[in-house]
């Protein structure tokens, strides 16, 4: 099984706001961001609905 990594933000260490990444990837893992796991709006859709 393979780890997805998200970007890197060395602010965040600096940072008192909470860095959070909503994704449909159970598998992304990151240092400094807080990744939920979230349903996708339109599971057959293969756009990410962010990106509309």
């Amino acid at each position: 099984m393979s780890t997805s990594t998200s970007s890197q933000q060395p602010v965040a260490s600096r940072s008192q706001l909470p860095f959070i990444c909503l994704t449909d990837d159970p598998a992304l893992r990151s240092e400094s961001w807080d990744c939920r796991v979230v349903e996708p709006l339109f599971p057959q859709d293969p756009i990410p609905a962010s990106a509309t």
